[in-house]
């Protein structure tokens, strides 16, 4: 549970500061929210990628759309579905993802 606290403590630290738009590093921070259970947290960190005016990927979107409908916000989801559509026209790079973000909400 420390290290959830200490998770949250830097996500608010990092929104404060000026960021670049370093999509890898994003990455790795949804996938650590959604490993951990935390939907909440890998939406707000989504929100201010957007923000920051950093351009969200493939993998930023397969991580959090197969991993927030494995964690039940299926809504949100939904909605990143339509936006990732927008942005590539198909989408079968999720069905690519999908057994990763399984695994990652089981472990």
């Amino acid at each position: 549970m420390e290290a959830l606290k200490r998770l949250n403590c830097f996500f608010s630290d990092l929104k404060m500061e000026i960021l670049e738009g370093d999509i890898e590093g994003f990455n790795g921070l949804l996938r650590t929210f959604i490993e951990c259970g935390m939907a909440d947290a890998a939406t707000e960190c989504y929100h201010l990628i957007r923000k920051v005016q950093c351009e969200p990927d493939k993998s930023t979107f397969g991580i959090l759309i197969n991993g927030l409908e494995s964690l039940g916000n299926c809504d949100f989801a939904s909605k990143l579905m339509s936006e990732a559509e927008k942005y590539f026209g198909d989408l079968e790079f999720l069905e690519e993802n999908e057994g990763t973000a399984v695994a990652l909400t089981r472990s």
